[in-house]
């Protein structure tokens, strides 16, 4: 099912309406030689729209533009009236001073948004070190079979400023009624600090015909510290040999740890 658009103004004039109700806010994180950007859009709007897109432009001191104009894909794809939305760039230039950015009018661009009925489960999330891991299942509870759902998660600090937005599609990408899939970042490079990496938000949508649906999101997921192992002692089992002497002889048992693997670690 399709909700429509409630407006009826044209494309254009509603994409202007739009850019110029959003409210952006950035924060940036320097992990090696990169600069990550991650961005909040605020839609400030009352009208509903859906893209997948935002352009991205990185200036200088100058306000010159530094390096070419980037196109990122926003974490959730029905900009929701009111609503957050999140995106990030990424940079080596270390020139950089601010960056602009904006929903971006092509394609991906339209209103209105599908339902569709999505649950997430099973979700796990470790840190070791600089490395984050992101694992859970999606299952689709809808009686439409919905396509290419992807997995958005937003990496928040101690204070709840946004860290990094990382997207990954599903695994299968489209699911039928009542399937399931499961989805898995691994390697997401994070700061090595506990009060940098504190929670993760979970975003899932994908599209019921051409229409995208609103995104299911589970929020302030714990990030656990993975570590290094679990150690499980093998009992000592000593077992009595008697000999031709009157007394036993003990043949002692030994102590053998094994690892029990944590998941996500």
């Amino acid at each position: 099912m399709i909700r429509k658009a409630r407006f009826l103004l044209p494309a254009i004039l509603l994409l202007g309406v739009l850019a110029t109700g959003c409210t952006l806010l950035i924060t940036f994180t320097k992990i090696g030689n990169t600069y990550y950007f991650a961005g909040v859009i605020k839609n400030g709007t009352p009208f509903e729209a859906h893209g997948n897109n935002v352009s991205t432009q990185f200036l200088n001191a100058s306000n010159e533009t530094v390096g070419s104009l980037g196109t990122v894909s926003a974490c959730k794809r029905v900009w929701e009236a009111g609503e957050d939305n999140y995106f990030e760039a990424s940079t080596t230039n270390s020139t950089y001073k601010k960056v602009i950015a904006k929903l971006k009018s092509d394609s991906t661009f339209g209103f209105g948004s599908a339902t569709g009925d999505l649950a997430i489960s099973n979700v796990s999330v470790f840190r070791d070190e600089d490395e984050l891991t992101v694992e859970g299942t999606v299952k689709n509870n809808d009686n439409d079979e919905i396509e290419s759902v992807r997995v958005c998660i937003v990496i928040r600090n101690e204070d709840d400023d946004i860290v990094r937005v990382v997207i990954e599609s599903l695994s299968p990408d489209d699911l039928d009624e009542d399937e399931d899939g499961d989805f898995s970042f691994s390697g997401i490079a994070v700061l090595d600090d506990i009060d940098d990496i504190a929670t993760v938000d979970i975003y899932v949508d994908g599209f019921v015909g051409d229409i995208p649906i609103v995104a299911e999101e589970d929020l302030n997921n714990d990030v656990d510290l993975c570590p290094d192992a679990t150690n499980t002692p093998t009992p000592v089992t000593n077992t009595p040999t008697v000999t031709s002497t009157p007394d036993p002889t003990i043949t002692p048992g030994t102590n053998t740890p094994t690892r029990t693997p944590i998941p996500g670690c």
